[in-house]
């Protein structure tokens, strides 16, 4: 299942429309057919999800399944007065369980619970990590002009009970395990992360990989590595440079994203995917507002 954020709709009745966020599902290969779903309400196209109290809109993170589910995290979003482009901010994260998730969407039942967190003083799930007993789950908070990347964890039983108090954040320094039940002594684990970036397993050495538009919004892509998922993590790597900014000013480049689950048995590189927007938030042209392929070879990076 591939989740999208902000997706434009072309309809016969309303020409074009967007919503907050949709899915595609496959059975087959990457390359193979993607059946789109979305819902509709009073007649109308809306997202996939959308928050239970109808305040704001949905922005899928990441997601994992385990004991049957399938568990999605959301970033809560809504928009500011007077309501401008950009004037929108989190409010939190949403944790959705989805039961049955092998048949149809439009059958799935779900579980929703909110994690113990408001605005985005931490916003969590943007790459959850099944290791062990535990789900770790990569996400960010400001961090001066910036932001960083912070590490939590849940043993797997406790969000099987949706036992949402039971979080546990890094606070150490070093390979030393150490955890803590208050957020406010988490520890940044580097700087410069946007809210969507990507977190895997290496294929070879065991350590850990994270995929990234610098600072969310960038024509760089940048890869670091950690040879635990605390960290250290070392330097970036430029890996790839976005050419589309260079050809038009009006244009942005954001939300880097790491697919291993495409290699196949292509040993020699990995694919990733980028996606590319307007400034000025006008309907985009048809190659614009959809994620981007790149095959990164080894040699590359």
């Amino acid at each position: 299942m591939w989740l999208f954020g902000d997706t434009w709709l072309a309809t016969t009745s309303e020409g074009i429309t967007m919503v907050s966020n949709t899915l595609g599902i496959q059975t087959g290969p990457c390359e193979g057919p993607m059946r789109p779903f979305w819902r509709e309400e009073a007649g109308r196209l809306a997202a996939a999800f959308s928050p239970d109290d109808g305040r704001g809109w949905l922005w899928p993170a990441g997601g994992f399944c385990l004991g049957g589910y399938l568990h999605l995290f959301f970033h809560r979003m809504e928009r500011r007065e007077p309501g401008g482009a950009w004037d929108f901010f989190p409010r939190g994260t949403e944790l959705i369980r989805v039961m049955g998730c092998r048949g149809p969407p439009e059958a799935w039942r779900v579980d929703r619970v909110a994690l113990p967190w408001d605005g985005e003083r931490f916003l969590l799930g943007s790459a959850p990590v099944v290791v062990g007993s535990h789900i770790l789950a990569y996400g960010s908070r400001p961090a001066g002009p910036t932001r960083e990347m912070v590490l939590a964890r849940i043993h797997v039983l406790d969000l099987l009970e949706l036992k949402m108090d039971r979080w546990e954040y890094w606070e150490g320094d070093g390979q030393v395990p150490s955890w803590t039940s208050f957020v406010t002594r988490a520890k940044g684990l580097f700087h410069g992360i946007g809210t969507e970036f990507t977190v895997v397993r290496g294929s070879d050495d065991g350590g850990l990989m994270c995929l990234y538009s610098p600072h969310g919004i960038s024509p760089e892509i940048h890869l670091r590595r950690s040879p635990h998922p605390q960290g250290p993590w070392g330097p970036p790597v430029r890996i790839y440079r976005c050419p589309e900014e260079e050809v038009d000013p009006n244009l942005y480049c954001y939300g880097a994203k790491l697919h291993p689950q495409c290699m196949g048995d292509d040993r020699e590189g990995f694919w990733i995917t980028y996606t590319v927007n307007t400034k000025d938030s006008s309907p985009p042209r048809g190659d614009e507002a959809r994620p981007r392929w790149v095959r990164i070879t080894y040699e590359d990076r």
